[in-house]
């Protein structure tokens, strides 16, 4: 139970079962790396004696758990569980680190009290909650830096600092949500509050502070001010009883100010009947009033606040659904209610938890953003025909170019390690990757059907991984539609079936021809068709530049391959051996097997590279597409013309057409 050294939690050792209480010795640290559980079996508490530290140097991809006990509460009848210990606290000069971690479960999760110098306690990119109390500042100095507080019984935040000390707390780019009281403050120049979002608590912030650029919304009171409360460049608005209230008993008018405040309305009047000071309570302080015309320019608002003549088109905070925080610790569910929701920042789903979006959801990315599936977790996409779902990507500049240019930017779905995706019925537009899945997650890793993917930098991309994707349209990428860099040898498989891949700079990509099967697909329009390496049958390759780029025993069968325009099959690979390409049953829009040889580039017209086994079929394949490009010279050309960029060979139709 003690620690009087140097002294490292591995995830090698984890998880870390904490039997009592543990103190961390003056001179000595304890420093806890990312992926480690630290798991409390009572009411214990971890201290970090004066002149002693500790650092908690979770990762986006493998945050550190702090999971906290139960005691009963006999104080009350009938008795009930509530959490207890509390998981780091911070005693005299110690120093606090925390970085990508989750404590829920404590009576406080963090709390710091005396003064460590300005550096005292930093936290970042964490999230706090099912507690009693989130963070706690005592007389000490601290920041407070994106992280998410939500769902305790006391305070979310503790600020209990003062300024003639030199304390100093500072909550920036923070979510503050389900609370009692959401932030409390004690010294307005020892708080300040700047960009953060306080939504759904019963107050949210309560006491004195400086905020500014923040957005209070859906608390039943947003403000609950005592001592030269000063609010600033913010939005505050659609507050259920009130937006600000006083209770204290004072004359003086500067007392409270605002400054460029969106009350919700441009009427000042309107504004005020949101406000209990001395206008209806005699005797108590008296807001001094600075209305906006307009909400406050980069300060988040939603639907519940808009003037009354905008779009609703900003996600809703008042939903328990929309994580402002960037990051997802349980399983969640965006609904169309709460459509559009809009990615202001990367966004994770964490390790465990789930997050489900639902049919006519509009997902929208103000800049280079990710989601991000963690291992173990998983994303579900359930759009249906009538009610897809849709991701809108963002750009930027591309300054390596001159002019430079914009391009796409961001993933809209990044699935790493054994996460687990699922897309149905989903566009995608504006990316640097749609989807991106790496590493294997299993049989089931990845599977998208009936979605389309367009105007992206690449599609789909699976990277040694197992995938699935029927009855897709990929087009109009500019690097590759779907990417299948994946490995027989690890048991990868990915399937392309009854898909179109159609106005891309490569079509389909493979890396293991026993990985990547193309089956049932239509691959038109493209520079090249199908580079590098799979097993393609039933399928139509026609109007690219080159309809097969071949390396490595690529085999082609059963399927209608014609009419594109410098070559049908061509290598450049260096190899001599004649089993290096086959084909079994191709129409080459000829039955004349010399007139198909002139639409090959291989052995027999470039020395040293491969040669391709060549299987004539007399007449197209049955029962795969062909067009008029590619009939028989006999043959009417009643097909439907793959080569006109009008025509929709995957059944859906998203553009004007």
């Amino acid at each position: 139970g003690n620690i009087f050294e140097p002294t490292t939690w591995t995830s090698a050792i984890s998880p870390v079962n904490i039997t009592r209480d543990l103190t961390v010795y003056p001179g000595a640290s304890l420093v806890i790396e990312a992926g480690v559980r630290v798991v409390f079996d009572a009411c214990h508490t971890i201290t970090i004696s004066g002149a002693a530290s500790v650092t908690i140097r979770g990762t986006m991809a493998a945050p550190v758990y702090f999971k906290g006990s139960m005691e009963w509460n006999r104080w009350i009848w009938p008795p009930r569980l509530k959490p207890c210990g509390r998981g780091i606290y911070g005693k005299d000069d110690s120093l606090i680190s925390i970085a990508h971690a989750h404590f829920t479960g404590f009576k406080h999760c963090v709390y710091k009290d005396w003064d460590g110098g300005p550096s005292s306690a930093v936290v970042t990119d964490s999230i706090f909650a099912d507690s009693v109390s989130g963070i706690s500042f005592y007389m000490t100095t601290g920041t407070i830096i994106n992280c998410t507080v939500r769902n305790t019984t006391s305070y979310g935040i503790n600020g209990r600092s003062y300024s003639y000390r030199g304390d100093s707390i500072k909550v920036e780019n923070s979510s503050v949500l389900d609370n009692n009281v959401g932030i409390y403050g004690h010294d307005r120049r020892a708080l300040q509050v700047k960009g953060c979002v306080v939504a759904r608590n019963d107050v949210g912030i309560q006491g004195t502070a400086l905020v500014s650029r923040s957005y209070l919304t859906d608390n039943r009171v947003g403000v609950l001010g005592v001592k030269q409360f000063t609010i600033e460049h913010s939005n505050m608005c659609g507050n259920t009883d009130y937006n600000f209230m006083t209770t204290e008993e004072i004359a003086s008018i500067d007392k409270f100010v605002t400054d460029t405040v969106w009350w919700g309305t441009a009427d000042t009047p309107a504004a005020i009947t949101t406000i209990s000071d001395a206008r209806t309570v005699p005797g108590v302080g008296l807001l001094v009033l600075d209305v906006a015309s307009t909400p406050v320019p980069g300060v988040p608002v939603d639907g519940r606040c808009q003037p009354p003549n905008a779009s609703s088109s900003a996600a809703d905070y008042s939903n328990p659904a929309y994580p402002p925080s960037g990051n997802i610790f349980e399983p969640t569910t965006w609904t169309s209610a709460i459509s559009p929701v809009n990615i202001t920042r990367d966004l994770t789903v964490y390790p465990g938890a789930s997050l489900v979006i639902e049919a006519g959801v509009r997902v929208v990315f103000d800049a280079c953003h990710t989601i991000t599936i963690s291992g173990a977790a998983s994303v579900t996409i359930r759009g249906t025909m009538a009610a897809p779902v849709y991701f809108k990507g963002s750009m930027e500049w591309n300054r390596w170019i001159w002019p430079p240019r914009l391009k796409p930017c961001g993933r809209g779905i990044y699935g790493k390690d054994d996460s687990l995706i699922s897309i149905a019925h989903a566009h995608f537009t504006g990316f640097k990757h749609c989807v991106y899945k790496d590493w294997d997650g299993g049989p089931s890793s990845a599977v998208v059907t009936d979605s389309i993917f367009a105007d992206s930098v690449s599609g789909i991309s699976f990277y040694m991984t197992t995938g699935t994707i029927i009855n897709c349209t990929v087009r109009n990428t500019t690097s590759y539609g779907i990417n299948g860099r994946s490995y027989s040898y690890r048991g990868d498989s990915i399937k392309v079936e009854n898909s179109s891949v159609l106005d891309n700079n490569v079509g389909i990509y493979g890396h293991d021809r026993r990985a990547l099967q193309v089956k049932g697909c239509v691959v038109a329009r493209n520079d090249v068709g199908i580079q590098g390496t799979a097993l393609v049958s039933r399928s139509y390759l026609t109007d690219n530049r080159v309809g097969v780029l071949g390396v490595k025993q690529f085999t082609i069968e059963h399927s209608n391959m014609c009419g594109n325009t410098d070559y049908n099959f061509m290598t450049t690979e260096e190899i001599a051996s004649i089993d290096k390409f086959v084909t079994d049953t191709v129409w080459w829009g000829t039955a004349d097997t010399p007139a198909a040889i002139t639409t090959i580039s291989d052995a027999r017209t470039v020395p040293g590279v491969g040669l391709l086994v060549l299987d004539v079929a007399s007449t197209p394949v049955p029962g795969v597409p062909v067009d008029g490009r590619c009939q028989p010279p006999n043959a009417s050309s009643s097909a439907a013309d793959y080569s006109n960029p009008a025509y929709p060979p995957s059944g859906n139709i998203f553009e004007p057409t």
